[in-house]
């Protein structure tokens, strides 16, 4: 299969652009181990032998993979095959982890590329099957109680605070027959970035194997669970558990099935637009169910698309006027100051090391702060208003009928008792409690907005001092906020309050430090997170200008 090749350079396009690459040139796999052999397995689909395998064990060095296939040295590797495709074949993507060593190998010897860019984990779903890459193929499916990617002609966006009851809002929708929901679907895979570098320069077979790939937390695994979380967050291993707090592996999706239903919405249509890309993969995974599409009701997207600060020009830019006859956003948001206490103590203060990292640096605290500014709700975007709402935690967990009834009121479709439960693709969802194995809590526990002793994390100073840098966003939507307005005090003054220390600058300090120790840099050169936060603080303040936020979502009398 020939394959022409445009767009960006920066990252392989399709497994099969590596194919088509390792035919003429070669290819090395770097690590003759587990993972060597799974890569070995996965490009024998597409008909590639690896020229050798490389490792740097003196005890492999000498042997052959399959009675055949030389396990070479590093420089004799190089020697033999320095213009081929490298691939680093061990697993994890954290920033400490052995896969970016071998990279950085592989960049100063000039050896890295585009391809080297291949991870086998993405890839797991086309060794689940015989057949599965058979299933790869234009299919005319007319019937009418299938789901085509055509009729699906409205689009509402879930977006949040971070850490603000999203992934059980997106599970409270789950179960509506007029709600297309795929949990957590933003949360695990950045579609639209990988939409914009990747998948928007192919078409048929290529398209399907990528979306496939970006799909595989949500398809069934025989592979062990570990082999995915580095790389993949499993949502039954992390989230989605049963009422023993087991993980609720009936959420997968079979997956020559689904791959069967995604072909016959991608292939033969040549490249795609970001509309249809989310068309197609809402109504494969739906027909992958066995859902029956029904052309009286009033179908919806749901799309969690899981960014901070987001901007709703993004994916604007990215749609069409025909693509859809609708497009809402509803946010989510929380209290700002238990916000704030509620994502450090959960990702900094006791996250194990890979989240620490995550979020020690400046980017991610920072964005968290502006999320409690409400700066991504001050109505700026040129969105009309009728089609953002804002919602409140606390009013989903407290008034959780009068909301979700709300809701539905809306988006025009008939409240249904089911958007009382948490549930994915109909199955009942508990959560797993942080700490204590076992132990599982329903999506309406309360405990989550009951949380009132910040003192781990904040002094009284502290409360006080974020309470009137979050004072606009509080009135906005009704929370309380008893501070003076920071407009009526002098420049030197708001500078002064913010001379002191905040409590919890140590635990982001202590996180920063790691971060960089971890990308190389000299301990000493991270950012103090106290001048960066002063300084966000007082730009915010000083630059203040009154501006319309977008409304609320009223709960309605039940």
């Amino acid at each position: 299969m020939e394959i022409s090749i445009s767009g960006p350079k920066d990252f392989y396009l399709s497994i099969y652009h590596i194919a088509q690459e390792a035919r003429e040139k070669g290819l090395v796999f770097y690590g003759a181990g587990f993972w060597g052999d799974l890569s070995a397995q996965i490009f024998s689909l597409l008909g590639v032998e690896p020229s050798c395998f490389c490792d740097d064990d003196p005890e492999k060095i000498g042997r052959f993979y399959n009675d055949r296939i030389p396990i070479l040295s590093f420089e004799e590797s190089k020697r033999r095959f320095s213009n081929a495709v490298w691939i680093a074949t061990v697993n994890s993507d954290t920033v400490d982890a052995p896969r970016k060593r071998l990279n950085r190998k592989l960049r100063e010897n000039g050896l890295l590329s585009a391809a080297s860019g291949f991870h086998p984990v993405r890839y797991l779903y086309l060794l689940e099957e015989a057949g599965i890459l058979e299933a790869v193929k234009t299919e005319t499916d007319e019937s009418p109680d299938r789901f085509h990617a055509r009729a699906l002609r409205k689009l509402v966006i879930l977006n949040h605070m971070a850490n603000s009851g999203c992934v059980y809002f997106d599970n409270l929708v789950d179960g509506h027959p007029d709600l297309l929901n795929i949990v957590l679907l933003g949360h695990y895979i950045p579609l639209q970035e990988v939409y914009q570098k990747r998948l928007q320069f192919l078409e048929d077979e290529p398209l399907v194997a990528e979306v496939a790939s970006q799909m595989s937390p949500y398809l069934q695994t025989r592979f062990p669970e570990k082999l995915y979380e580095k790389m993949f967050f499993r949502a039954a291993q992390h989230y989605l558990v049963n009422d023993q707090g087991e993980p609720e592996n009936r959420v997968y999706l079979p997956v020559k099935a689904f791959v069967r239903h995604l072909s016959a919405e991608l292939m033969g249509k040549g490249r795609i637009s970001y509309a249809y890309l989310l068309k197609a993969i809402f109504a494969a995974y739906y027909n992958t169910l066995g859902r029956k599409y029904d052309a009286s009701r009033n179908y919806w997207i749901f799309y969690q698309r899981h960014k901070e600060n987001y901007n709703m020009q993004e994916i604007a830019g990215l749609l069409s006027p025909g693509d859809f006859d609708a497009v809402k956003y509803i946010f989510i948001v929380r209290e700002p100051i238990q916000h704030f206490f509620s994502w450090m103590n959960r990702f900094v203060l006791r996250a194990p090391h890979d989240t620490r990292l995550l979020f020690g640096r400046a980017n991610s605290y920072l964005n968290r702060l502006r999320c409690g500014m409400g700066l991504m709700l001050q109505n700026r975007s040129g969105v009309p208003k009728d089609d953002v709402r804002v919602v409140r935690f606390e009013d989903v967990k407290q008034k959780h009928r009068g909301v979700m009834d709300a809701f539905c009121h809306w988006l025009g479709i008939e409240y249904d008792s089911i958007l009382e439960q948490t549930t994915v693709n109909g199955i009942q969802i508990y959560f797993p409690v942080a700490g204590k194995t076992g132990a599982v809590i329903t999506g309406n526990d309360q405990s989550a907005v009951n949380k009132k002793d910040y003192s781990e994390l904040l002094s009284e100073f502290d409360i006080v001092r974020l309470k009137i840098v979050f004072q606009q966003f509080s009135h906005a939507y009704q929370y309380a906020c008893d501070v003076p307005d920071f407009r009526s005090f002098a420049k030197s003054f708001r500078e002064e309050l913010f001379d002191y220390p905040f409590r919890f600058e140590q635990t982001l300090d202590e996180a920063c430090a790691m971060a960089y120790a971890v990308e190389g840099d000299a301990r000493g050169d991270e950012p103090r997170c106290g001048r960066l936060i002063r300084r966000l603080f007082s730009e915010y303040m000083d630059g203040y200008e009154d501006v319309e936020y977008y409304p609320i979502l009223v709960p309605e009398d039940v």
